[in-house]
């Protein structure tokens, strides 16, 4: 069965009806230059290295779950609790590898996180990128798809970045961004274990977890080298 059965949106170039010209068909082989683009570094909502941390259960709901490791959280490779949420439908664009979805929560007061984890190769200037959602077209229709796609459900996100044993606040504004990969900043790092905190503190309605990605700097000579 293919891991990637399902419908999603494929967006067709534009083509100018002037610039077509006829041609002879090739027919054989030849050498291509194509190299794939260098995506970085991803991590998905479906990837092992994304997790949930939620503060442990109190009072009746402590009886149906289970007991945290430790005095102050409890996190889980499987985001099916601390009232986080996934979503996967067509309707919506969202990120993913094979099967596309998305983490969400209503908004909260920043008590639960949802976790990016990912691996740096080298130290140097790193720029963070953060996916949101959009409708998508289907079945020959624009499908209003997800709630969260519509811009009035989001909000300032509580971003942080973990690296090095410093947490840094990074700023975004998510009712001001755009469906797909968003800017959020540069930032220089360490090699090695980084993550991406996003709380379920928002100024808007909800909170959206789908995917995060590192692209090293131009002029970074020592990511660059490293991601070749």
């Amino acid at each position: 069965m293919s891991l990637n059965g399902g419908s999603w949106r494929v967006p067709l170039p534009h083509i100018d009806a002037g610039d077509i010209r006829p041609t002879a068909p090739f027919v054989g082989a030849r050498p291509s230059d194509w190299r794939p683009r260098d995506s970085g570094v991803t991590v998905d909502d479906r990837d092992p290295s994304f997790s949930v941390v939620q503060p442990p259960a109190r009072g009746w709901r402590s009886v149906f779950r289970r007991k945290a490791p430790d005095a102050t959280a409890t996190r889980m490779a499987s985001a099916s609790f601390g009232g986080w949420r996934r979503h996967s439908d067509g309707g919506t664009v969202t990120w993913g590898r094979h099967r596309r979805s998305l983490m969400w929560i209503p908004a909260g007061a920043g008590a639960t996180l949802a976790v990016f984890s990912a691996e740096l190769p080298v130290a140097g200037k790193w720029r963070l990128l953060y996916h949101l959602p959009g409708p998508s077209l289907r079945h020959g229709r624009w499908d209003a798809g997800f709630p969260g796609t519509a811009p009035s459900a989001f909000g300032a996100l509580d971003l942080h970045i973990v690296a090095d044993g410093q947490r840094l606040p990074a700023s975004f504004d998510a009712a001001q961004g755009i469906p797909g990969w968003n800017a959020i900043g540069t930032f220089d790092l360490p090699a090695g274990a980084t993550e991406v905190t996003v709380s379920d503190k928002t100024s808007g309605d909800m909170v959206v977890a789908d995917a995060i990605r590192w692209v090293s700097v131009a002029g970074s000579a020592k990511a660059n080298r490293a991601n070749r």
